[in-house]
């Protein structure tokens, strides 16, 4: 799991999102401009350790459904498969 800021339209907002490989999935986003570097500086992350699939994705939808109880309007513009419709 990992979360960074994430500046679109001059508005600061948390991205959280889930990674089986976070050296790629950082690398991918670099890649595509969806991460600068600037970003890394406020990368957080947390491990699951022995975790599954279903672990991750309940472990994303839970930190994603702690910013929106606190009134965030996160970047996110997919919701995790963890999160009830």
């Amino acid at each position: 799991m990992f979360r960074t800021i994430d500046v679109r339209d001059g508005i600061t907002k948390w991205y959280v999102g889930k990674a089986n490989n976070l050296y790629t999935r950082l690398r991918q986003h670099l890649g595509s401009g969806k991460l600068s570097s600037y970003q890394l500086e406020s990368l957080q992350v947390l491990v699951v350790p022995h975790g599954k699939e279903l672990d991750f994705f309940k472990t994303e939808a839970d930190i994603i459904k702690a910013f929106e109880d606190a009134g965030e309007d996160l970047a996110n513009k997919i919701k995790s498969p963890g999160c009830k419709k």
